[in-house]
């Protein structure tokens, strides 16, 4: 799928993980406006839950405050989310796009591919159609999808690739949750998966939510693929949950939100 975004955009914001904080996603959708963008890419446990009451309130508020600030925000979704809700077709709140679990949008001369999903490290703590669903891990389609058509400029995903930022990288190996090896497995197939996309894609830029791990790192020791940063941004709360991205330099700055 490509959907085609005025080329006459310059700059555009990355998020985070918001998980339904609607003082922080209002907060952050103010920042990003006022940083100089009107266009947000989420990238997941963005808190699409609106069979929720609680659910329905944020979302109430965070298109509310995409109107105020004329922002166009586009989600994609992440493991948190109620996937049998999820639909790139959905109306009830018109300021907010849930885009399809996999695509690719051209964007001020940059091509954006995405892949949604990540695996819940929690899973075994949740109920299945309540709180977790099969639907939130990447699967081989997705990676069929994100990467048609080749090259890409810019990668977002919810999961990290296993060629990852330091922090993730380590947090791997160390476990330090204590995940037990099935978990570990499952959580290792998704970012399998995301990885297998990014070799692929070879995008210059691959950002992420997920890990709640703020930092970045250049890669260049991947085999066959180009020299490329991995972005690795903050949840709601934390530092670098939201980044303004110039789309000709592919530099970016962090953006203050609140007080962070």
């Amino acid at each position: 799928m490509m959907s085609n975004v005025s080329d006459s955009v310059g700059r555009v914001a990355l998020a985070g993980d918001w998980h339904v904080d609607a003082r922080w996603a209002v907060d952050a959708i103010a920042a990003a406006r006022k940083a100089g963008t009107a266009v947000i890419f989420q990238v997941g446990d963005f808190g699409w839950w609106p069979r929720d009451p609680l659910g329905r309130k944020y979302l109430r508020e965070v298109n509310a405050a995409c109107e105020q600030h004329e922002v166009d925000l586009r989600v994609l979704g992440g493991n948190h989310e109620d996937w049998e809700m999820w639909s790139s077709e959905q109306t009830t709140y018109p300021a907010i796009t849930l885009l399809p679990r996999a695509g690719r949008m051209s964007i001020g001369g940059r091509t954006v591919a995405w892949m949604a999903g990540a695996a819940s490290i929690d899973r075994e703590y949740c109920t299945e159609g309540l709180d977790w669903f099969p639907q939130e891990l990447p699967t081989p389609l997705d990676v069929s999808v994100a990467s048609e058509g080749g090259m890409a400029d810019i990668l977002l995903t919810h999961e990290a690739p296993l060629v990852a930022s330091n922090g993730v990288a380590l947090g791997r190996v160390k476990n330090p949750y204590g995940l037990n090896e099935e978990i570990r497995a499952y959580s290792l197939a998704g970012a399998a998966l995301v990885q297998e996309a990014a070799d692929r894609i070879q995008p210059l830029l691959h950002a992420h939510g997920h890990w709640h791990l703020p930092e970045s790192q250049l890669i260049s020791e991947s085999v066959g693929a180009r020299e490329h940063t991995v972005l690795s941004l903050g949840m709601n709360g934390q530092r670098q949950n939201v980044v303004l991205l110039n789309l000709k330099s592919l530099s970016w700055e962090s953006v203050a939100v609140g007080s962070v």
